[in-house]
């Protein structure tokens, strides 16, 4: 297979919190046999961590609750999804990871063990997501979490029982980095 590209040209379709480009792409086709153009859009979005928070003194998964616009089409709004956000520019993953853990679950991190880097969608998105797991005790609670009122966040915690592990994977959770880590903490820690 012929996995050589030339990219032809890319036009800005949008410009904000997101960047939406159209892109002209010559590739090899070989059903072809020769070179054509192909035409796509992508949407360019930072990279991103999430966590799987687990608190040892209660032998609990720590999750949050917000409102997310776009599953309004299939479900109500509100699904339960591990802590995450964007990592800004100059950050490194790591530091997106104590930051957010910090803003949304009220928690500091010491140890963070990276489980995967993922593209969420590479068929239309730039975006990837580095999956972390972490062990927290009460005593790292140092703040009450929810988010940030400057970046409108109301994030409920939800705390579910490890016990619970299956339950959550048959249909509790239907955010695809947390079931990621929730598949991961199965394999590698039940």
């Amino acid at each position: 297979m012929h996995k050589e590209y030339e990219l032809v040209k890319e036009e800005t379709m949008y410009r904000g919190f997101l960047d939406i480009m159209k892109g002209t792409i010559e590739v090899y086709s070989e059903k072809e046999d020769k070179r054509v153009k192909i035409y796509r859009e992508v949407l360019y979005k930072k990279d991103a961590i999430a966590v799987l928070l687990k608190n040892t003194d209660t032998d609990e998964f720590i999750f949050s609750q917000q409102f997310r616009y776009p599953t309004v089409e299939h479900d109500d709004g509100y699904i339960l999804e591990i802590p995450a956000g964007a990592i800004d520019h100059g950050e490194q993953p790591l530091e997106t990871l104590k930051r957010e853990a910090l803003e949304e679950a009220g928690y500091q991190i010491n140890q963070a063990e990276l489980l995967s880097v993922s593209y969420v969608s590479p068929g239309y998105s730039t975006e990837r997501t580095f999956i972390y797991y972490a062990e927290v005790s009460n005593k790292d609670k140092v703040a009450e979490g929810g988010g940030l009122t400057e970046e409108t966040e109301e994030i409920e915690l939800v705390h579910v029982p490890v016990a619970q592990l299956d339950k959550l994977l048959a249909g509790k959770v239907v955010d695809a980095k947390s079931l990621l880590a929730l598949q991961w903490y199965k394999m590698n820690m039940a």
